[in-house]
């Protein structure tokens, strides 16, 4: 694995942190630790690589019995993509729920857990709108200067 994808990855974790820490304290009132604000951000990251991995071995499986054609696998069927990141979305948010639940010994139902998932994932669809410009401007600056290469 190339150092400046690692480096990308703790940069995400370490705004991720920040990000947790501020929001609590805006919305709630009481601030959480650095070391609570890390749990929930691993928490979150780790459930969505897991999910997605999980998927992945999941499709790779019906590939090789010929339930799902690889070759549509292959050409980037944006459906899958979208399907996948919405489902590993889902389950970081509802991860951080728990995970936030757990540290400020609140409870949440399951209609607001299916309230809160649908209110991330158009979130999550507004901010890819916004986002995703901006980061195809910076990953093609960072090709250009030489420090990651697409």
């Amino acid at each position: 694995m190339n150092i400046s994808v690692l480096s990308l990855v703790l940069f995400a974790h370490l705004v991720s942190i920040v990000v947790v820490r501020r929001v609590n304290s805006h919305r709630h009132g009481e601030p959480i630790s650095w070391r609570q604000a890390a749990w929930i951000v691993f928490i979150r990251s780790g459930s969505a690589v897991s999910v997605g991995y999980l998927l992945g071995v999941l499709l790779s499986q019906a590939a090789e019995l010929g339930i799902v054609v690889d070759v549509e696998l292959i050409a980037g069927n944006i459906f899958t993509v979208l399907l996948i990141i919405s489902f590993c979305s889902a389950t970081s948010f509802l991860a951080f729920k728990w995970a936030f639940g757990m540290i400020t010994n609140r409870h949440f139902s399951l209609s607001d857990a299916i309230r809160s998932v649908v209110r991330e994932f158009l979130f999550y669809v507004k901010m890819l709108v916004v986002l995703f410009p901006v980061v195809v401007i910076v990953l093609f600056t960072l090709d250009a200067v030489g420090f990651v290469r697409i």
